[in-house]
C-alpha cells in the first residue's frame, strides 16, 4: 500500500497469476504439500482472496505440516522415507560407478608407465646391441689391419681359417700344390 490510493503501487505488481504460463505437468512427488502444480493452485486460490485489499501472495512456502488424520501423517512419513532410502541407493550407486571410474583410471595409468617403461628398456638394449656390434666390427678391422701388416700372421690366418672350414673331423691330404685346397670348397662332398 502506498498510503494514497489504497492500491499497490504499478511497480509492486507481478500480474496476475491466472495470466502465468501453465504449469507443465508435475512429476510424482511423495509429499503433495511440495507438489508445484498443487502449490501454484494455493497461491491462485489465496490471491483471489487478497487482491480485494491490494494484496498478491507471490509464492507459499511451507515450513512445517502437522496433518490431523494419524493415517495420512503415516503416508507421509513412509513417502519421506521412500525418498530418503531412494537418495541414499542413488548415491551409493554414483560413488560405486565413481569407484570403478577410478579404478579404471589408475588401471590406465599403470598399463601406460608400464608400457612406457618396456618400450625404454626395448630401445637401451637395441642401442647396446648396435653398441656391441660397432664394437666388434671395429675389434675385427683392427686384427685385419694389424694381420695385413704381417705375412706370416696372414699366412697363419689362411691356415685357421681352411681349418675351420673342414669342420672338425675330416681329414686332407696336401699333394704337390696348396691349390688343392681350394678344390675342397668347391665340390659337395670329398
Amino acid at each position: 500500500n502506498d498510503g494514497e490510493g489504497g492500491g499497490i503501487p504499478e511497480a509492486m505488481l507481478v500480474g496476475d497469476s491466472s495470466e502465468e504460463a501453465p504449469c507443465a505437468p508435475s512429476e510424482f512427488t511423495d509429499n503433495p504439500l511440495y507438489d508445484p502444480t498443487k502449490m501454484v493452485s494455493a497461491i491462485d486460490h489465496a490471491n483471489r482472496v487478497t487482491r480485494n485489499y491490494g494484496v498478491e501472495i507471490m509464492s507459499i512456502n511451507i515450513i512445517s505440516a502437522t496433518p490431523v488424520d494419524q493415517s495420512l501423517t503415516r503416508a507421509l512419513a513412509s513417502g519421506a522415507v521412500a525418498s530418503a532410502e531412494a537418495l541414499q541407493s542413488e548415491t551409493q550407486a554414483r560413488g560405486k560407478a565413481r569407484a570403478i571410474a577410478i579404478h579404471a583410471e589408475a588401471e590406465a595409468g599403470r598399463n601406460k608407465i608400464e608400457a612406457l617403461g618396456i618400450a625404454e628398456a626395448d630401445v637401451i638394449k637395441a642401442k647396446g646391441a648396435a653398441e656391441a656390434e660397432r664394437l666388434k666390427a671395429d675389434g675385427s678391422k683392427q686384427a685385419a689391419e694389424l694381420l695385413g701388416e704381417s705375412s706370416i700372421a696372414v699366412e697363419l690366418a689362411k691356415m685357421d681359417r681352411s681349418a675351420a672350414m673342414l669342420n672338425g673331423g675330416e681329414k686332407y691330404f696336401f699333394g704337390q700344390e696348396p691349390s688343392m685346397l681350394s678344390n675342397i670348397f668347391t665340390k659337395k662332398s670329398i
